[in-house]
């Protein structure tokens, strides 16, 4: 009896310290969220969580935001929304959806820098957005890469015919498995472009409506509205032809990454967040324009989250505030020889003259670890990462004769076989193995 008491009054005071985490004054804030987003006002432990603390936590980040918003410390301001009661690993793992980044190199499949300048040139436009001329479909919930891929391609056939025809994007998720892309699991807009071009073109939302879920492939070539001839990348880490291509071409699909809790609670104004990391460009959205707010310059991108977040389903992003996401791309390593050299072309176009050039070397399996890094402004002082040396591993800057910098790697060893990234930032790195 003495047992069963004592443990009686330890569970009593695991409830009442579990009770003190909740907060009374938000019972009425707590049941309008469960309300307009569905949710049960009596939520448990789910996944090992309380989801009333989870949410609790999410409102006080938000609020404490807002107050530097309203003191004019942040260029936007954030708001509960659907995902109040997920912890920040539980929405980054459903914010990620793309396939590993595939290796970009100056290839048929890459637009011309130059030529997009020239064209965008003669427009002389200093802002565009692609939602006032019809464009872009009304914002709906689907699988982002799928989502951003259709978004471009209604963008085209509209420029092309007139017509705004809703792609379907339950099409992608079913089919394009034989092009490299998983459903549900992940994707790529590339490799939906490909999927549209092999099918012989790709049917309307009416035909093949969203589902919400990864069913078996039900397409009916008879039934195509859109085909598709080609399809081109705009050159990485170089903003003006981003912006060039946007002006001259229509929007466009990129990855980003949206695995910070500012991005998560996004309500309006121009994000910037100079947690986002290079390794978590995990989303795909869809650029449909650019402008600027006062001296703010900012991209203007569609989400698939629905209108309930962000300027109803939109987001405006910094823009030429240096590379402040770092952009990177990939030379791939083709398998060496022992004893011979290797040199590496960084394909990576700036106006950047302070700031820094990094390589990382990623072997399958394994994360990125940094070579190399040195200033933009003078290359005499390199720093090297652990396990690489001066003897095997230099740089080559860019110059009026050398069109790209370069990693040189001299007396190659097998170990060297892998993929590097070259990378520009408007900061200095630490030199650590990890950015």
């Amino acid at each position: 009896m003495i047992i069963r008491l004592t443990c009686a009054g330890v569970l009593w005071a695991l409830l009442l310290q579990l009770a003190s985490c909740i907060d009374p004054s938000l019972d009425a804030e707590w049941r309008r969220w469960c309300l307009k987003f569905n949710k049960p006002s009596k939520q448990g432990r789910s996944a090992g969580v309380n989801r009333r603390e989870v949410w609790e936590g999410n409102y006080q980040l938000i609020q404490a935001h807002n107050q530097r918003y309203t003191q004019g410390q942040e260029t936007y301001d954030m708001a509960m929304n659907g995902f109040g009661d997920l912890t920040e690993e539980e929405f980054v793992e459903r914010a990620q959806s793309p396939l590993p980044a595939r290796h970009l190199r100056s290839t048929p499949l890459m637009l011309s820098a130059s030529e997009l300048r020239e064209a965008a040139s003669r427009l002389n436009i200093s802002s565009i957005d692609y939602r006032d001329m019809g464009y872009i479909t009304p914002g709906l919930c689907g699988s982002c890469w799928a989502y951003s891929a259709t978004g471009a391609l209604e963008a085209q056939w509209k420029r092309r015919s007139g017509r705004l025809v809703p792609l379907s994007k339950q099409q992608l998720v079913d089919c394009s498995q034989p092009t490299g892309n998983k459903g549900c699991i992940g994707g790529r807009p590339s490799l939906a472009y490909t999927y549209v071009i092999q099918n012989g073109g790709i049917q309307a939302e009416e035909t093949y409506p969203y589902e919400m879920r990864e069913a078996g492939c039900r397409a009916n070539r008879s039934l195509n509205v859109v085909s598709v001839k080609d399809w081109k990348y705009v050159p990485p880490a170089n903003e003006q032809a981003l912006e060039d291509a946007v002006a001259t071409i229509g929007p466009v699909a990129v990855v980003i990454d949206t695995t910070t809790r500012n991005f998560q609670f996004y309500r309006r104004g121009v994000f910037y967040d100079p947690k986002c990391s290079i390794w978590k460009q995990a989303h795909a959205v869809l650029l449909v324009g650019f402008g600027s707010e006062g001296s703010q310059e900012y991209w203007t991108i569609k989400n698939s989250w629905g209108v309930n977040w962000g300027e109803k389903g939109y987001m405006r992003l910094t823009k030429n505030q240096g590379l402040h996401c770092v952009s990177w791309a990939a030379d791939t390593g083709v398998a060496v020889t022992r004893g011979q050299s290797a040199t590496l072309q960084c394909p990576l176009e700036t106006n950047l003259t302070e700031g820094m050039i990094s390589w990382y070397k990623q072997i399958s399996g394994e994360g990125p670890n940094l070579v190399l890094s040195y200033a933009l402004s003078g290359y005499s002082e390199i720093r090297y990462g652990v396990g690489f040396h001066p003897d095997r591993f230099s740089v080559q800057p860019k110059t009026n004769d050398s069109q790209a910098h370069q990693l040189l790697i001299s007396t190659t060893e097998e170990t060297d076989s892998a993929t590097y990234y070259c990378g520009i930032s408007d900061r200095n790195e630490t030199g650590q193995n990890r950015p």
